[in-house]
This record gives structure tokens, sequence and C-alpha cells, in this order.
């Protein structure tokens, strides 16, 4: 079996089928790693594969860890019955999400390696701002296992930073949430997700965004950043700002950047 398999409009949710069937991370067989399938019936299950699998742009991630828009580069090769694929999935925009803080992926990848292609690696760099801390976290080693690193700008441990984003905790005791304010907190990051049914769902909630904590105001109040989307141009925006003031307004994007491949060089003699 050869040829191109060109993959386009995907959507990968984590439903509650997810959650209670604990997830496939521990599982080893030929259905429950990488490529996650396996065609056991003879004479099929001997067919060999050398398949070409891409996808610009072609899924949507939603869940209560990340979502984003991702790109496929890969090859599907090996027998029917234990398949395996090499190549690359490439994060081309996206989040990850904390309790108390939320990350833009500013480069990330997940490879099948030639050498292992039944164990993912991950590489990811996301930055975020937190009570006027610039934060970098970085995700680096197996799928299964992953090193997770924070720095942040002014420095601090990673301990103080862990405790910022995971329990919203000021470094400097200048803020501090309420018993009742934490637990809605950690109530919303835990249920994102929890009830989706798998289906696409462009409600009013997926359009809406909220991002609370990147400074504090005059005040000592969290500032807040409020957009809905309309469509891919435009969106409506508000904000508590850091002198305490609520601002509104409506952001058209004029232009998408796009990098152009340069051009190769005209052959001289």
């Amino acid at each position: 079996m050869t040829g191109t398999v060109d993959l386009k409009d995907g959507l990968f949710l984590l439903n509650r089928n997810t959650l209670l069937s604990g997830g496939s991370a521990g599982g080893r067989t030929a259905k429950t790693r990488p490529p996650f399938f396996s065609v056991e019936v003879p004479p099929i299950s001997e067919w060999m594969m050398d398949i070409a699998v891409k996808g610009d742009r072609f899924i949507r991630v939603r869940t209560p860890a990340a979502d984003g828009t991702l790109s496929l580069d890969m090859k599907l090769q090996g027998k029917l019955k234990e398949p395996f694929a090499t190549g690359r999935l490439e994060f081309d925009e996206g989040n990850l999400y904390f309790p108390f803080s939320s990350f833009t992926v500013d480069y990330g990848i997940a490879e099948l390696p030639i050498g292992d292609p039944f164990t993912p690696m991950v590489e990811l760099i996301g930055t975020s701002q937190r009570f006027g801390y610039d934060i970098t976290v970085e995700v680096t080693g197996s799928a299964y296992d992953p090193q997770v690193t924070f720095s942040s700008s002014p420095p601090l441990s990673s301990e103080q930073i862990m405790l910022m984003v995971v329990a919203g905790e000021n470094p400097e005791g200048m803020f501090d949430y309420t018993g009742v304010e934490r637990v809605s907190k950690l109530g919303t990051y835990l249920s994102k997700g929890l009830f989706s049914s798998g289906e696409e769902n462009d409600s009013f909630f997926n359009r809406l965004s909220v991002e609370s904590g990147k400074n504090l105001s005059k005040q000592g109040k969290e500032t807040m950043e409020i957009e809905y989307r309309i469509d891919d141009r435009f969106q409506l925006v508000g904000e508590y700002d850091e002198y305490d003031f609520w601002n509104a307004g409506l952001r058209w994007r004029i232009l998408k950047r796009k990098v152009l491949e340069p051009e190769p060089e005209a052959a001289t003699e």
C-alpha cells in the first residue's frame, strides 16, 4: 500500500469517555501506541505500507490542558498488524493552560523518531505574563514522562513560579485570593472539556476567552483581558487595566503574516 493521505478539518476534544477510561498513556500494545491501530485479519494483516500522511493546519485541539491548531508530516510504514509512524506534529498556534495562568505556545513539536517510533518525543516552549513577571515554560522529553521547566524575568525559583501558576500565589505577597476564589478558579480549570460530547461546538463559550492577572492595578487588583471572537478577522475586546479603568473596543486583523520560503537562486556558470 503506497500513496499520500492529505488530512483536513479535524477536531480533537478531551471528553468524558477519555477521562473515565483513564487515557491511553499506559498502554503499549499495537492499538494503544502510535499510530494507535492494528489490522489483525489475515491475509490483510501481512500487507506492507509506505504511505505519506500530511496535514497543513488540519486539526484543532480543545482540551483542558491545551488548545491550538496543528500540522502533520509523517510516514506510515510496516505491516498492517504492526504499523509504525515516523515524522512530526507541529503547533502552528496554541496555548497551554494551568489553573492560574495560560501560556502562548511559541514553539511546539511532537516527534516519532526513526530509532524509537513508538515513543513520542516532545519539545515545547510557551510564554506568559503573571503579576508583572515574564514567565517561560519548557516541556521536553518523552510524552509518557515529560520534563517541565519554568523560568522568569525578573528571576524567580521554579518553586515560586509553580506556586504562581498552579496555586495563584504572588511571590511578593502583594495579592492573595480568597478561599472561594481559589476553589472557583480550580473548578473552572478542572471542568474545562469535562462535559464535551466529542462533537465540534462553536458556541458562545468557545468564542470567549478571559485572561486575568498579567499585572496588578494601582488598587492591587488583577488586570483582566476579555476577547470575544466574531470570526477570524474581528474580535470584541475589553480590559481592566493597570490604572483601574475599563476599556472596550473592536479589533480588526487586516493582514495575516505568512513566512515565505526563499526562492532558489538561479544557477550560474
